[in-house]
């Protein structure tokens, strides 16, 4: 097999599919073909399709889209090129996000924003594909906090620089996972993953982001956010906290909170590093300078979060 262009038939008007143009072997594709070096790639739009596709008639009768038109993948190059075109003022956006697991595995998903179409940010039924085969180490976009479904593809109205869209990792193998700013189409802005858990940012527009977390689900700790979301003030609120000599750490099975400066502490959550809250403490229950919290969990790595009214700030203690 010399040819290095795959046709798959698309839907007309949608999100286009996802080109791996750097995948390392991919089980569905089969060893032979990895063993003989061929360029790969893996269409999100495989997973619109039941096993019988062949008869694009009856697919379309079944989810009442037409399937007349195709998208073709250069996987040198890289680049899609679709047949259909539209002529509007606001043009369709997309980023591609990869991500690479420790065993060198490669997936894509696709956003985009369709200011023509229909779409909006729940579930649309043509515009967002769901993972038919998800792997042991992979990610995906979480749509209407439903977590029960993987989705490759997630398809939008018009941009709004104020958009988060959660994303989720599953993780099996310990290593090193990569998450890469694959391409953008008329897009400006600088795309960064969002660590709900630290309340960091990282830019993909400057650089990929790697992590080496522990095996499990992440579901509620990542999202794709857009501008610049660690504001200056964001900053300033941390600062504010650290200003007052509060210290947090862990000593002799508890977690200390030493609040020498009195200062007025409204909540304090701890996580692991999944992102899951163990414990919570409100208002009523850290009004001494040193509040001792009994913790008697697995040791490893977990977050501190003190919040005092508007002003954040997260510590890392290792128990």
């Amino acid at each position: 097999m010399k040819q290095k262009h795959l046709i798959l038939w698309s839907f007309i008007n949608l999100v286009p599919f996802v080109c791996l143009s750097k995948i390392i072997p991919i089980a569905s594709f089969g060893a032979q073909m990895a063993n003989k070096g061929i360029i790969k790639m893996a269409p999100s739009t495989q997973d619109y399709f039941d096993n019988d596709y062949s008869n694009k008639e009856t697919h379309a009768n079944k989810t009442g889209l037409r399937l007349n038109d195709s998208f073709i993948c250069d996987c040198n190059t890289s680049k899609t090129k679709s047949r259909v075109t539209s002529e509007v003022d606001e043009p369709d956006r997309f980023i591609r996000i990869g991500y690479e697991d420790p065993e060198m595995f490669y997936r894509q998903i696709v956003l985009g924003f369709l200011p023509n179409s229909p779409a909006t940010l729940d579930f649309n039924l043509g515009y967002d594909a769901v993972m038919l085969d998800p792997r042991e180490d992979e990610m995906f976009y979480i749509i209407e906090n439903d977590l029960t479904r993987k989705y490759v593809i997630q398809g939008v109205g018009s941009y709004d620089v104020s958009y988060e869209f959660p994303i989720g990792l599953k993780i099996g193998k310990e290593g090193i996972h990569t998450i890469i700013l694959d391409g953008i189409e008329n897009f400006e802005d600088d795309i960064y993953i969002k660590d709900n858990l630290l309340n960091k940012s990282y830019n993909l527009s400057e650089s990929n982001f790697s992590l080496n977390l522990p095996p499990g689900d992440y579901l509620n700790r990542f999202s794709i956010v857009f501008g610049n979301p660690t504001s200056k003030s964001t900053l300033d609120n941390a600062d504010t906290i650290a200003k007052k000599n509060l210290r947090v750490y862990y000593s002799n099975n508890k977690i200390v909170i030493n609040n020498k400066n009195n200062l007025e502490l409204s909540d304090v959550s701890i996580f692991n590093t999944v992102g899951q809250k163990i414990i919570d403490l409100n208002k009523t229950d850290l009004r001494q300078q040193k509040t001792k919290i009994p913790f008697m969990y697995q040791q490893g790595l977990y977050v501190v979060k003190v919040e005092s009214g508007q002003n954040k700030k997260t510590f890392k203690i290792i128990n």
